[in-house]
């Protein structure tokens, strides 16, 4: 056994019982959550279009937010954290970018299955996951060129969380977080009755969603900005919001929608604050 091994299995060994003294009532219920939803389905297939480079999405946050991390690719060795990497789906298209990437997870069956998906895509060797916490990680401080987090700090205790970020990257390095944004034009009506009748967002395995998350707000932005003092954010996600309530191929009906609003924010920047998504850029 080679000494990357030694030590990649070292980290993987952090179990649920020797995290348990340590953790919040409400890092609990997010990694007890996280436990039962991650054994409902295991990822079976990853597609690899958002980083192939043979198609550009910038209208889609989602595609965006990859081929910004893509641009800070330059030589091997770099090194990326996968902020609350999940199943590990992101943290191996960025190996595929070059990157190599260390994730964490506080469920141990993410762990597991991310492990498996890396050897199985063949990047056992240049991803590393391991059981932690987004408010106290054991990484090395300056560790990391990029750190990238999706759909993580609305789970987990802002401001620890970032200034974890900033201690782990490197100087000069940059994190990216995509997040779900509260716009109180919109969601005021989407948590009155009528838009839980509508839509319903209680906790519930079905639709992903946990007991205690919820969508950044104004007072989450300052919290960042004052943990950070180089943040931007670009908004996404205004007419796209209502893609759930049209007929037609998904993909088809996002990206029209999408465009829309790329544009519309283009011409018309005060509807940004309309946007449901952000991408966070924080430089150290």
């Amino acid at each position: 056994m080679t000494d990357t091994t030694t030590a990649q299995q070292s980290q993987t060994v952090i179990t649920k019982e020797s995290l348990t003294e340590t953790l919040s009532r409400r890092q609990i219920r997010e990694r007890d959550y996280y436990e039962a939803f991650s054994r409902l389905t295991e990822p079976e297939r990853i597609t690899f279009d958002p980083v192939e480079g043979k198609e550009r999405r910038p209208w889609n946050s989602c595609w965006l937010l990859y081929e910004l991390i893509q641009k800070l690719y330059h030589t091997p060795g770099q090194k990326l954290l996968d902020f609350g990497c999940g199943t590990g789906i992101q943290a191996i298209r960025y190996a595929y970018i070059g990157y190599e990437v260390d994730g964490f997870d506080c469920c141990d069956n993410n762990i597991a299955i991310a492990g498996r998906l890396a050897k199985r895509y063949g990047y056992g060797k240049t991803t590393n996951f391991s059981v932690q916490v987004a408010e106290k990680l054991t990484y090395p401080d300056n560790t990391y060129d990029v750190v990238a987090g999706t759909g993580i700090l609305h789970h987990v205790e802002i401001e620890a969380a970032i200034r974890e970020t900033m201690r782990v990257l490197k100087p000069g390095g940059t994190a990216f977080f995509w997040e779900p944004l509260d716009v109180p034009a919109f969601d005021r009506i989407r948590n009155s009755r009528f838009g839980k009748m509508l839509v319903p967002n209680d906790s519930s395995l079905d639709k992903n969603i946990t007991q205690d998350e919820r969508k950044l707000n104004a007072q989450d932005i300052a919290t960042i900005k004052e943990v950070c003092n180089d943040v931007k954010l670009r908004r996404f996600v205004m007419l796209s919001r209502f893609n759930r309530f049209l007929a037609g191929p998904r993909l088809l009906r996002a990206s029209t929608l999408e465009k829309a609003d790329q544009f519309l924010f283009k011409v018309f920047p005060f509807l940004e604050r309309f946007g449901g998504v952000g991408i966070f850029v924080l430089h150290k």
